[in-house]
């Protein structure tokens, strides 16, 4: 059988003034109006009963953006059937229902623009599966490389191929949505779990702090999740910290 070491911080960074990013961490959410966790959560537990992680990163404003994010999470931590025998197919209906939910919220308040991205992951014994919209990425690290499971919905190619460096690349796709506009397609793929594997999913307050192999470098050293995810998050601080940080770190051990 399969076990669970995992991590989660939340750090409304050195420049913000609120904090627009929310998580779900295996039944745990943030309030509306938050600055972050304080310290570190984790636990460490086996997978006969399933286990769900997610970040969401809001936009739209502080005000705005902290609500996005907060009904996105909300709309995992209440969706009815996270025992479903096709967790894709849940996560998907998550996504679905976080997006009606951002929109109706953006109706009440005269129709302003906010949004959410959403990078989540589902563990039951042997298979992870994984869904994300958005920017918010998740990592796998497997036999020391670490490779990028997510998909970014942005038109970074676009700015490539025009060789455009003044502006970071725009979302493309993201919870909020409406549907007369466009049709959300979230990315959702299955994996098998191996002993030794790790997760990370973090909002881009992390990524574009900290280069990728230094992100590798500390999740190959001899320490445990909680330790990593402070080593992350300290990082980022210490290179500036302009935008709110949050990243969950999931390590597959084998007892």
């Amino acid at each position: 059988m399969f076990y669970l070491d995992a991590a989660c911080r939340c750090d409304i960074g050195r420049v913000r003034t609120k904090n627009e990013d929310n998580f779900y961490f295996d039944g745990s959410i943030l309030p509306p109006k938050n600055n972050g966790t304080e310290g570190v959560l984790t636990i460490c537990r086996s997978f006969s009963v399933p286990a769900c992680f997610a970040v969401f990163d809001g936009m739209g404003g502080e005000k705005h953006g902290e609500q996005a994010a907060y009904l996105a999470a909300q709309a995992l931590k209440e969706h009815p059937s996270k025992s479903s025998p096709a967790p894709g197919a849940m996560l998907l209906n998550v996504c679905l229902e976080a997006n009606k939910r951002i929109c109706d919220s953006a109706s009440r308040n005269g129709g302003v623009r906010m949004g959410s991205t959403a990078a989540m992951l589902y563990f039951t014994e042997s298979f992870v599966w994984l869904c994300n919209i958005g920017d918010s990425k998740i990592f796998r690290m497997r036999q020391g490389a670490l490779s990028q499971l997510s998909i970014d919905h942005t038109d970074r190619a676009l700015l490539e191929r025009q060789v455009n460096k003044i502006r970071k690349p725009l979302l493309t796709q993201h919870l909020g949505i409406w549907p007369e506009e466009m049709v959300i397609e979230p990315y959702v793929v299955q994996s098998a779990l191996e002993v030794g594997d790790q997760y990370l999913i973090c909002s881009d307050g992390l990524t574009d702090m900290v280069a990728l192999d230094e992100i590798a470098l500390n999740l190959n050293k001899e320490k445990n999740a909680g330790d990593c995810i402070d080593g992350l998050v300290e990082q980022a601080l210490s290179r500036g910290g302009r935008d709110n940080i949050t990243v969950i770190l999931c390590r597959i051990t084998g007892c």
